[in-house]
């Protein structure tokens, strides 16, 4: 039990010189001190605003260049696809030619009538309500 008197004793005295020390905290620091230390505190406050800002901003574009970069790689396998596309359809063009119609296929309507040379209408020419005829070239 003395033991622990002793140690009650020892951290009582303890405690009683960290109470004097606080208390007497405003006689060791200046007050010029503590607005140097205010005047820092508050420009860390404010650099961690700026850079908290800055990084939400840097986010953001981010995500808007990742999204640009996911569209155009989209459009480039568009672009790739059409690509291969292309000299099958060129190759189609070639083997089927020219087709002329007596009759408009999209409107059943046939042409007016003009002389020479024959008028041609096109697959790229037909709506579904008219066709446009062209003079065949």
């Amino acid at each position: 039990m003395a033991t622990i008197d002793a140690r009650i004793a020892e951290l009582s005295a303890e405690y009683k010189r960290l109470v004097d020390e606080i208390a007497k905290v405003d006689d060791l620091i200046d007050d010029g001190q503590v607005q140097e230390f205010v005047r820092a505190r508050a420009k860390a406050v404010d650099e961690l605003r700026k850079l908290r800002t800055q990084i939400t901003t840097d986010e953001l574009r981010g995500q808007v260049n990742e999204l640009e970069i996911n569209d155009l790689q989209r459009f480039l396998e568009y672009l790739e696809e059409l690509s291969q596309k292309l000299p099958r359809a060129q190759a189609s063009s070639d083997i089927v030619g020219n087709i002329e119609f007596t009759y408009c296929p999209a409107a059943s309507t046939r042409p007016p009538s003009r002389p020479d040379p024959p008028l041609r209408m096109t697959f790229s020419s037909m709506s579904k309500r008219a066709c446009n005829f062209t003079d065949s070239i």
